[in-house]
Order: C-alpha cells, then sequence, then structure tokens
C-alpha cells in the first residue's frame, strides 16, 4: 500500500511545482548555491558533476528500479510505435516552431525575433528531457518506454539536431555547425553514459537482484517521494537560475508570444498522445506525452551559451520551455491523478 507521503508527493505534485516556481523567483539565493555546488572531486570536473547531473541520476536510477521487466520486453514487441514515437520527438515541436514562430514577426523588430525564432529551434531539435521519466513515474505511466524514448533520443542526437536545425532554417555558419557537432557529440558520449545509462542500469540491476516483491512492498512509496524530491529540487534550482535572468531581458512586448510559443511546443506532445489512446494502452500514450511534450533544454542552453554567445536572447525561449514544460506537464499529471 502507498504510504500518506507518496500519496500527498504524487497528487500535490502541481501545487508543490508552483511554489518551487515561486521561491525560485523570490529566494533564489540556495537554488543558486545547490546549482553551483561541486559534488565531486575536483579532478573529475571533465564529468561535469553537478548537483543537477546528480538529481537527473536520481531520478533515472528511481525510474528504473521501478520498470517490471516483462514491460521491457513489450516495448520491444512494439518496434513500430517506438520508432514512430522517436522520430515525434522531433518531427512534432519542428512543425509547431515552424508554424508558431510567425508569431515573433508581428513584432516587427528582427533583432528581437530573429534570435527569439533561433532559440526555438534550438528547443525543437532536443532530444527527450531526462525528467521525462519523473513525469512518467509519478503518473503511473509506462516506465520501460520512457526510459526507452529518452535513451534512444539521446543516442541519436548528435545526428538528429544538425537536421532538425536545417529543417527550420536556422541560420547556423560552418564555425558554428562545427561546434554545435562537436557539443551535441560530447554531451551524448561519455555524459550519456555516466549520467543517463549508468543510472537506467544500476536501477534496472537493482530490480532483478531484489526482485519485484521486494520493490514493491517495501520500496515503491520510497521510490515515488524521492523521484518527486529529486523533480522538485531541480525546478527550484532551475527557477532560481532562470526567472531573475527573464525578469530582467529587454523583451517584455514579446514576452506572451514567447511564453505562448513554448506552451504549444509543450501541449502539442501530449495531444499527439491523447490522440493515439484509441489503440495504445493509457500507460503507454502517458510516456509518450511527457517524452514529445518535454526537451532536454540544458542541452540547448549549453549550446546557445557556448556555439552563440553573441546572442543572449537565444536563451529566453530555452528558459521558457524550461520551466513551461514543467507547468504543461503537472496540469497532465493533476488529470491523470484523477484518472486511472
Amino acid at each position: 500500500m502507498p504510504s500518506v507521503r507518496s500519496i500527498f508527493a504524487r497528487h500535490k505534485l502541481p501545487l508543490l511545482l508552483v511554489a518551487c516556481y515561486v521561491a525560485g523567483r523570490f529566494l533564489p539565493a540556495p537554488g543558486v548555491w545547490l546549482h553551483e555546488l561541486p559534488i565531486a572531486p575536483s579532478q573529475l570536473t571533465w564529468l561535469a558533476p553537478t548537483m543537477a547531473q546528480l538529481l537527473v541520476a536520481v531520478l533515472l536510477y528511481a525510474a528504473a528500479v521501478a520498470v517490471d521487466w516483462r514491460s521491457i520486453v513489450d516495448v520491444a514487441r512494439r518496434p513500430l510505435l517506438l520508432a514512430g514515437s522517436v522520430a515525434a520527438v522531433w518531427i512534432v515541436p519542428t512543425l509547431v516552431v515552424r508554424v508558431a514562430s510567425q508569431l515573433l514577426v508581428c513584432f516587427g523588430d528582427d533583432e528581437i525575433a530573429l534570435p527569439l525564432a533561433v532559440g526555438f529551434a534550438l528547443v525543437a531539435a532536443m532530444p527527450v528531457a531526462n525528467s521525462a521519466a519523473a513525469w512518467t513515474q509519478q503518473s503511473r505511466g509506462n516506465l520501460s518506454f520512457s526510459l526507452s524514448l529518452i535513451v534512444i533520443s539521446i543516442v541519436v542526437a548528435p545526428w538528429m539536431v544538425p537536421l532538425a536545425l536545417r529543417a527550420l532554417g536556422t541560420p547556423l555558419d560552418g564555425t558554428h555547425d562545427t561546434m554545435l557537432r562537436a557539443l551535441t557529440q560530447q554531451l551524448a558520449g561519455v555524459s550519456f553514459i555516466v549520467w543517463v545509462l549508468l543510472p537506467t542500469l544500476a536501477g534496472l540491476l537493482t530490480r532483478a537482484i531484489a526482485g519485484d516483491r521486494w520493490v514493491e512492498q517495501r520500496h515503491t512509496a520510497f521510490l515515488i517521494v524521492a523521484s518527486a524530491t529529486a523533480l522538485l529540487l531541480l525546478n527550484y534550482m532551475n527557477a532560481a537560475i532562470a526567472l531573475p535572468k527573464l525578469a530582467a531581458t529587454e523583451i517584455k512586448a514579446a514576452l506572451p508570444a514567447t511564453l505562448l510559443i513554448s506552451g504549444l511546443v509543450c501541449v502539442s506532445g501530449h495531444l499527439v498522445a491523447l490522440a493515439l489512446r484509441a489503440k495504445v494502452d493509457v500507460p503507454t500514450t502517458r510516456a509518450i506525452g511527457y517524452a514529445l511534450g518535454m526537451k532536454h533544454t540544458g542541452l540547448a542552453l549549453a549550446l546557445a551559451a557556448g556555439a552563440l554567445a553573441s546572442e543572449p536572447l537565444l536563451i529566453v525561449p530555452i528558459i521558457t520551455t524550461t520551466l513551461v514544460q514543467h507547468v504543461v506537464s503537472a496540469t497532465f499529471h493533476a488529470f491523470a491523478s484523477e484518472t486511472k
């Protein structure tokens, strides 16, 4: 039976998320401190061991421990659905951004509209966010399918990201294109193995060794609380860094359209998943919805801050999408909590 703490964490998650954003806006100092806190010796800085990376590892480990091995076999039996979902990770947001970015043209200021459009192109080109697994777990979705989409999308990201950016007509010169490939390969290489693959494999191995009964009878509630805590702490840290920057930007006129486009990118994935409910079971559609509705904005932010640092407005769509995608996910989670 779920504990009172796990029930509270699951059903009050949207409200707790709002509280994290309020705290991030008005009490950002602890969040910034946590974000910059080193958690490993300086000799290991080549692995980028930050608190955010550790929280992501906790999210993925908790999700993997909760995976029933039989459901992994079920994923393998549906290769067309899996392949189609992976393709939709890039197709759906690319189409949305291609159309919705026209809203930015209404402001008539190319110095603002163009970098914002490129920022949204970066968002659309990203793989699935790692935190999609946490929302899937909280909503009783298909964790094995969610983890499969996360891992596969990051593996193919070095090839798909440049293709998506070119499909969106992003004006990258040869230098930026080279830096883009190097960055995606780097973040999908050692970082992928250490902070994505290893926690996932460790969780699956824990389940295999301990057994289904040990996990389900003694640790299900703990995993739910641990996942929710890591998710909320990660959101607080992101809000503490992002919201003060967002408040300081000089794009107040374009901010409503920017928020709207971020919302459309996130909602579109869930709508595609809802459209599949006639043919796909509910837990799997939830996993697909969170995967398609959540982008790896950390990778996008690294690219914007590195290869395209000359355009500071590029980070605005990334910041808004980082925050909005969790609000959208919390909304769908609240709906999922009321249904079976």
